[in-house]
């Protein structure tokens, strides 16, 4: 599973630098122990970032982590891994000046931005006549390099598709500069195509005694908590228990178990998914 898919993540700083290489080994069992997670090492030589499902989950890893591969490290705030995407489709005619001493160069590029599938992540194809396999490889690299700081609130971009068209450039022009032409013009596009912010969505399914139901939906209610359906059922044969399915913001889940328990005086089971729908935060 790719992280940009993973709903919430922490940064790592290992204590000791030389167990960089042992963490870095072990990222596939951990992978395998307790999937859905990815490990990424970041340019630093001592820290990480874990990305996985839910705030339990990224501390049962870590204590993994600490415990059981015996890697002492410190574990910052998990934080929400909002993404960027665009909801329209636009077309682009780029052009990008670049003077080398006396001499003015250009690279012009024909774009279509078009909206997929979120969980598809980027797609670049490449339809232009008469572009080089470098010059292609350079767009490609310099889109790589701008999807990953967005254009709203600087978070990486998913669910883009763009299609080169047309491609035209100044004859002996450094890739470098073909690169920095790609960022430029996958952000003016990218704006143009009418962006929006993704934010995870919890859909959770809890059960709570009968007689809480009228003031747990409507302290769920106060919230961006939306209740899909609820349905009583019975826990054992004293208790009466309602089942309420609802959809909470990640942002909004910090504490939420605890709030719930204290609330109630014991809910169960609590479990849930994730989907990241669209949202105007």
């Amino acid at each position: 599973m790719p992280y940009s898919v993973l709903p919430i993540f922490v940064d790592l700083t290992l204590q000791n630098p030389a167990d960089k290489s042992r963490l870095a080994m072990a990222s596939a069992l951990l992978d395998e122990q307790f999937a859905p997670c990815i490990l990424v090492p970041n340019s630093d030589a001592q820290k990480f970032i874990l990305h996985g499902i839910c705030e339990d989950h990224l501390e049962t890893i870590i204590a993994e982590i600490r415990h059981g591969l015996s890697i002492p490290l410190q574990a910052g705030a998990p934080q929400v891994a909002y993404r960027e995407t665009i909801t329209f489709c636009t077309q682009l005619d780029y052009i990008f000046m670049h003077s080398s001493g006396s001499t003015a160069q250009f690279v012009q590029l024909n774009l279509q931005f078009e909206p997929m599938d979120w969980s598809n992540g980027f797609l670049f194809k490449n339809t232009a006549n008469s572009i080089t396999d470098e010059h292609a490889a350079a767009i490609a690299e310099g889109f790589e390099h701008a999807k990953e700081c967005g254009t709203v609130s600087g978070f990486p971009c998913i669910g883009i598709q763009i299609a080169l068209q047309h491609y035209n450039c100044s004859a002996e022009l450094p890739a470098s500069v073909i690169v920095s032409a790609a960022k430029a013009a996958f952000v003016e596009g990218f704006s143009k195509a009418k962006p929006v912010i993704l934010q995870p969505i919890m859909l959770v399914c809890v059960g709570v005694p009968l007689k809480y139901k009228e003031s747990i939906v409507r302290d769920l209610a106060q919230g961006s908590c939306k209740v899909r359906n609820i349905v009583e059922s019975e826990k054992n044969d004293l208790v009466k228990a309602i089942i309420i399915n609802a959809s909470i913001p990640l942002a909004e889940m910090r504490g939420f178990t605890t709030w719930l328990t204290t609330n109630t005086g014991g809910a169960w089971p609590l479990r849930h998914t994730t989907h990241i729908l669209c949202s105007n935060t």
